[in-house]
């Protein structure tokens, strides 16, 4: 029957993923967010006919940049969650 047990966490390990899991659901929505706000600037700067609008799309692509490397944290961090608790699973 010890296949039926569950791991147990203690209370700094439990505060800890669950601050991991909001850190990394921030990061994604933030991350997402501003790799939407860096397309929605491209389209300003490259979507004019007449003179391009360049400082929009520098800005966009810095944006973009920084919206992809809080993405890329976070899914970090939620994957890093899972891999933990999955090391934590009895398999004998």
């Amino acid at each position: 029957m010890s296949f039926l047990m569950l791991p147990s966490l203690d209370g700094q390990s439990l505060v800890q993923n669950i601050g991991d899991w909001a850190l990394g659901i921030a990061l994604v929505g933030v991350g997402i967010i501003l790799v939407i706000v860096a397309l929605l600037d491209f389209r300003k700067g490259l979507g004019k006919v007449g003179n391009k609008d360049i400082p929009a799309v520098v800005w966009g692509l810095v944006t973009g940049a920084f919206g992809a490397f809080f993405l890329y944290m976070g899914v970090d961090k939620i994957k890093n969650i899972f891999k933990n608790v999955g090391d934590d699973i009895p398999t004998e």
